[in-house]
């Protein structure tokens, strides 16, 4: 996986100037809030606490059907499995890069328009909340640590983590605030929750915006075979990622993955309750946002059938007093590889991003 997103990270292909427009203008938010009021009185200052886009651009995924006996039947099955691989081709580094970077810059433009400061990194980086993090700061475009997730950076933009983990993500939070939290830095349970203090009541901010290509579909009517269906759809929004994995710790049942998932939002807290934030708005869109001409929408099957054979004397034998059928175990693998035009997915991306901010950052300034 790894060596996968360090070649993609690398690829540069042309590509051509296109528009893009969403599947629906009429974009809905889902929201939590309480004393939002709050956010224009006293300090007009904010901190953006993270600021990341993610990039879904490979996804694997595996099911397993168990050999054993047939119900009703003196039959025996063998065991069956399928691997199903998807990716991305043809995307830019630097198209990724351009794309957050512009909406990076978007939303600072914005807050600094309603009269807010920013507060720097620098500013921050010497609070008590902070000591001892790293900084990380953009521009880069690197694995998420998330299965077949790409992270990119802005340009400018710098943010505070604890450390990495083994699989190279950001570590930006305790375990038991990431069970409260999807991501682990939400808003008024933020896994900071005495920043915003720290910073004479600023305005505390956490962006992510997901881009997904793919969702898994249903298998339930697989019978007697292992099946893997795994729907496309280019989206800014929310849903799971997968990738094989060899821990056993991390194993799901009927199969062997390590599957995640990875939201779209934009938080706003501040000041501290022991409970959490005086203020807070938390916001992520309401349904899945598709961008279309991008990534054709389809249904992608691969499916590998279970050997089933009725015992006879050229397929049994006898140990002691028990009887054995030999049948065959099968395994199968599957790739497909989705030629992507660079500038139409950066173009995607941008409308998207922009199109959920703006509509976020109106609720916002409904509060003054």
């Amino acid at each position: 996986m790894k060596n996968f997103l360090s070649l993609f990270i690398l690829i540069a292909i042309s590509s051509t100037a296109y528009a893009q427009a969403l599947a629906d203008d009429n974009i809905s938010l889902m929201d939590s809030k309480w004393k939002t009021k709050e956010f224009y009185k006293d300090s007009k200052r904010v901190y953006i606490n993270s600021f990341l886009v993610y990039c879904e651009v490979y996804r694997e995924d595996k099911d397993t059907k168990q050999g054993g006996n047939v119900a009703f039947s003196k039959s025996v099955k063998g065991s069956a499995s399928v691997v199903q691989t998807l990716g991305l081709s043809g995307i830019e580094a630097t198209d990724l890069q351009r794309t957050a970077n512009q909406l990076y810059t978007d939303f600072v433009n914005d807050i600094k328009h309603e009269g807010f400061e920013i507060v720097s990194t620098d500013e921050a980086g010497k609070t008590k909340t902070y000591e001892d993090w790293q900084l990380v700061t953009g521009p880069v475009v690197k694995d998420a640590g998330l299965p077949g997730v790409l992270s990119i950076v802005p340009e400018g933009y710098g943010y505070f983590i604890k450390g990495v983990d083994k699989k190279g993500a950001d570590v930006k939070s305790s375990k038991l605030l990431k069970k409260l939290n999807n991501d682990g830095n939400n808003g008024a349970f933020s896994n900071i929750p005495g920043l915003s203090k720290d910073l004479d009541d600023a305005i505390v901010v956490d962006v992510q915006f997901s881009y997904l290509f793919t969702q898994e579909g249903d298998n339930w009517l697989r019978g007697n075979s292992a099946q893997v269906i795994v729907k496309t759809n280019f989206r800014l929004g929310s849903g799971t990622v997968s990738e094989l994995n060899d821990s056993k710790s991390l194993v799901r049942l009927g199969g062997a993955e390590t599957v995640s998932t990875i939201n779209t939002y934009i938080n706003f807290s501040k000041g501290k309750f022991s409970t959490g934030a005086e203020a807070a708005l938390n916001v992520s869109p309401m349904k899945n946002i598709y961008i279309n001409d991008v990534i054709n929408s389809e249904r992608i099957t691969s499916s590998q059938s279970q050997n089933i054979v009725y015992p006879t004397s050229f397929n049994s034998y006898q140990v002691g007093n028990d009887f054995y059928t030999s049948v065959e175990n099968r395994k199968s693998a599957n790739s497909k590889w989705i030629e992507v035009d660079s500038k139409k997915y950066a173009d995607g991306m941008y409308l998207a991003g922009s199109t959920f901010m703006k509509k976020v950052l109106e609720e916002f300034k409904s509060n003054n």
